[in-house]
């Protein structure tokens, strides 16, 4: 099988200040460069993507696609043309009500799960062999909030929803109640079943995690704390246990800051998270046997407000999408250090909220 030398990129932003939905690029995973972004669909707002099988799909959070009379509280999905990149429009599902900010599929593509920052909700979504999404399943409400953080966690937020490799177990980082919450996955049925929950210190506003590629550890970065926390997962019970907790801001850092995005290199050896506010990638190296986290460095996003970021499956550039400074910026993944460095090259684009990257 050869190497692929060309991937694509769609970027998700927010449509209100010229942008007008996903936009697609072309990364030359030779050089980092990327193509001038032009745009595959119009949609409104989409903020968070997930794939579907075998990336043959891509579904958005966001209002339905222009022309559509589908409002916000929508998961969009597109067929991928794997030649060209270009997106085709399949459908939309709809629950009155919610404000997705967070998707993710199952392994398979049959199933997409759906994290509702506004109202606290949780849902799934079948996904049919031709990647059509079906009416949701299940629709289940957090009801908790500390008030640790009077300002933030007044009322129910989550802010992710994952399955574990197996595809057993949903993890949702429920912000407002500084837990994560772990549901049971039907596979046959796609419905969600809470099993338990484990809290995380009061105030720390969990919002997204990863999972390691090939052990039961899973990362979760928290918001409002500035830290990212490891926690040993024992299948058999569903529990997680934490085993480490690390800051990503420097000690003298006190100005505002919230994290955003967290992952973990293809090869397993590096961890990335932003900080927005800090306006940086802070970078840790993995531990090969227990899993926990050296802290390595913090390199300049290269904007402000870096919301989401991602890793190319070869493991060489990382993509951050700076929303307040209207950039894209590529970094090339230093094999022995792990450290990003800029490669200078960038894309200007109106407030990127996401990157989903594709090999062609």
């Amino acid at each position: 099988m050869t190497t692929p030398n060309q991937a694509f990129v769609y970027i998700g932003t927010v449509t209100r200040q010229g942008s007008e939905g996903i936009y697609l690029s072309v990364l030359d995973l030779e050089n980092g460069h990327l193509s001038e972004p032009q745009l595959a669909v119009k949609v409104s707002n989409p903020d968070f993507f997930a794939t579907g099988s075998q990336n043959r799909y891509l579904y958005c959070t966001g209002k339905g696609p222009a022309n559509s009379d589908i409002p916000v509280g929508a998961v969009n999905g597109f067929a991928i043309d794997q030649s060209t990149g270009e997106l085709t429009y399949l459908n939309s599902q709809y629950i009155e009500g919610a404000s997705y900010c967070h998707i993710s599929t199952n392994h398979q593509g049959t199933a997409l799960l759906a994290a509702d920052y506004s109202s606290g909700d949780i849902a799934s979504f079948p996904i049919d062999a031709q990647g059509y999404l079906a009416a949701a399943v299940s629709r289940i409400h957090h009801q908790g909030f500390t008030q640790a953080n009077p300002a933030r966690q007044n009322r129910p937020h989550l802010h992710s929803i994952n399955l574990d490799h197996a595809n057993q177990y949903a993890f949702v980082c429920d912000f407002s109640a500084d837990e994560v919450t772990v549901y049971r996955f039907d596979a046959a049925s796609m419905e969600l079943v809470r099993v338990n929950a484990t809290k995380t210190a009061p105030g720390a506003g969990p919002r997204h995690l990863t999972l390691h590629p090939t052990r039961d550890l899973i990362y979760v970065i928290n918001e409002l704390n500035g830290t990212i926390a490891v926690y040993q997962f024992d299948v058999a019970a569903a529990t997680l246990q934490e085993i480490q907790t690390v800051p990503t801001l420097p000690e003298d850092f006190t100005a505002k800051n919230t994290t955003a995005e967290i992952a973990i290199s293809p090869d397993e050896r590096f961890l990335y998270g932003s900080n927005r506010g800090h306006d940086s990638l802070a970078h840790y190296q993995l531990d090969t046997q227990s899993g926990k986290l050296t802290f390595s460095g913090r390199t300049s996003t290269g904007g402000q407000h870096p919301r989401n970021f991602t890793i190319d499956p070869t493991g060489k550039f990382l993509l951050a999408a700076n929303r307040d400074t209207d950039n894209v910026v590529v970094f090339g993944l230093d094999e022995s250090t792990g450290e990003p460095i800029p490669t200078g090259q960038q894309l200007q684009i109106s407030m990127p909220m996401c990157v989903k990257i594709i090999l062609r």
